[in-house]
């Protein structure tokens, strides 16, 4: 396959370690490219910043130039939380009546089983997150078939797909036994797509699994992940043994002694699993609870924690449990990313992409959180979560592979204003056209 070189101008480029840039370019080697929407199979950056000097690069001499008139380049976006086979569900109201435990019983009943079906679903969520400026997941791959990593690397997207294993009681052994089977059989060939271990939540896996995932994370080198403090109900479980998660296992025909003598510790979600964050740096979806000594355990352990504010808002923990604690976490020096969750949760308005830059811009919006620690979360942050080089998200630095090139429409820029351009970006009234 040839390579071909090319000079990407813009009005202006964002970057998480090069700051923001007024006219400037992007020169890239790409082995194949569709230059309508800038999908790359492959992007090698050889240089980034104001147009002057990467049009004086020696190696731009002989590159196609691809001038991009009101827009903005950015590293490809990070969303180190998703669950893609969810896409073919779609976006659902929560009833919050209902609550948590009757919406997992909806997905249980409503996510594809098929190979085929669970193919079309990540596939179909590749090409919504290419379209919301995404080239990176952190893909909660939910079976043991192999279906949604096959299908994430056959979708050209970088990222982990994350076995997701569950075992309680007198269960937990079994699940312990097929896992060590499976991780003995992963296949490491494809750098770009990483398989990784997810014990599902402290309330569906017990806490003999989570050690014994936590082993084999550490000692394959593999990414592991889990869902934690998500609810009040999840904190309810493990201090009393009671609640509607307790009732929702026994529904399911899970919760009985030998359950409840493992999960009720009395202790907070994140101490519960102390014992396993000792072994691996974990990857935490959601954290929407959190108190000062576990964001001071979390940080001393080296995990990362996914915030997904979409469903944050979509759930009512704002109103359950209090705002998010992602500044506090980020103070107390814990790696935080932005992630979507799945489909399910998204605005029905929004949902002809999945993408980190619709977490920026509620943040932004909402909060009024500084865009430079925004674009880091969706970029080098994420990476990081997932246990990939920063620098595959960041156009700065030597010639170095990229996950991807995202472009927006770029605001208007006036001499003397292109710091004030990510903050024009995200309170834009939607992101356009944003693809590698």
């Amino acid at each position: 396959m040839s390579i071909r070189r090319q000079l990407l101008r813009a009005d202006s480029l964002a970057d998480p370690v090069l700051g923001e840039i007024g006219r400037a370019a992007v020169l890239i080697e790409t082995d194949e490219t569709v230059v309508d929407n800038l999908s790359f199979e492959r992007v090698r950056v050889l240089a980034a910043g104001e147009r002057t000097d990467v049009d004086q690069h020696p190696l731009a001499e002989n590159a196609e130039y691809i001038n991009l008139p009101g827009r903005t380049l950015l590293p490809a976006l990070v969303n180190a939380h998703t669950h893609l086979d969810l896409t073919s569900v779609g976006p659902r109201p929560y009833e919050p009546e209902e609550g948590f435990a009757s919406w997992i019983s909806m997905v249980r009943e409503s996510r594809p089983r098929d190979p085929g079906a669970i193919q079309d679903a990540v596939l179909r969520a590749c090409g919504l997150s290419r379209a919301g400026g995404v080239a990176m997941v952190g893909d909660i791959a939910g079976d043991w078939t192999g279906e949604p990593g096959d299908a994430l690397r056959r979708s050209g997207m970088w990222g982990v797909s994350f076995l997701e294993v569950f075992g309680l009681g007198e269960r937990e052994a079994a699940s312990i036994d097929r896992l060590t089977e499976m991780v003995g059989g992963f296949c490491r060939r494809h750098e770009r797509v990483k398989p990784g271990i997810q014990p599902h939540a402290p309330y569906s896996a017990g806490p003999g699994l989570f050690a014994a995932a936590a082993d084999l994370a550490a000692a394959k080198g593999l990414p592991i992940a889990t869902h934690l403090a998500e609810t009040r109900a999840e904190s309810e479980l493990l201090a009393s043994g009671k609640g509607p998660l307790a009732e929702m296992l026994a529904s399911f025909g899970l919760w009985n002694d030998s359950c409840a003598e493992s999960l009720v510790s009395g202790r907070s979600p994140v101490d519960h699993l102390s014992a396993a964050f000792a072994k691996a740096p974990f990857c935490c979806a959601h954290v929407n609870t959190c108190g000062s000594n576990d964001r001071r355990a979390l940080a001393g352990a080296g995990a990362s924690v996914v915030y997904c504010p979409r469903a944050h808002e979509y759930f009512g923990h704002e109103h359950d449990l209090g705002p998010h604690p992602y500044r506090e976490l980020m103070r107390d020096g814990v790696n935080v990313a932005l992630g979507t969750d799945s489909i399910i949760n998204v605005p029905p308005d929004q949902a002809d992409r999945l993408s980190t830059f619709d977490e920026m811009r509620l943040l932004f919006r909402r909060d009024r959180q500084d865009p430079t620690d925004l674009l880091r979360m969706a970029t080098v942050n994420g990476a990081c979560a997932l246990r990939f080089d920063e620098s595959c998200v960041t156009l700065a630095g030597d010639p170095h592979e990229v996950a991807g090139v995202a472009v927006l429409d770029a605001p208007s820029l006036r001499e003397g204003l292109e710091r004030d351009l990510v903050p024009r970006l995200l309170a834009g009234a939607r992101p356009s056209e944003r693809k590698q």
